[in-house]
C-alpha cells in the first residue's frame, strides 16, 4: 500500500516516535529505574523532535 510507505512523513514520524518510546522506555525502566510516564513523555518528544529535524534536513 503506497500510503503506508516510509516516504510518507506522517508514517515516518509515527514509526520513529513509537520506536523511541519503546527503546527509551525500556532503557529508562531497566537501567535508570525511572517512572513509566516520564520515560514515555521524554521519548515521545525526542522521537518527534528527531523526526522533524530529520525530515527538515533531508
Amino acid at each position: 500500500m503506497p500510503e503506508l510507505s516510509m516516504r510518507n512523513p506522517w508514517v515516518f514520524t509515527t514509526v520513529t516516535t513509537v520506536a523511541w518510546v519503546l527503546v527509551w522506555g525500556a532503557i529508562q525502566l531497566l537501567l535508570f529505574d525511572g517512572g513509566l510516564f516520564e520515560a514515555v513523555l521524554q521519548a515521545g518528544l525526542a522521537g518527534i523532535a528527531f523526526s522533524v529535524l530529520y525530515l527538515y534536513l533531508q
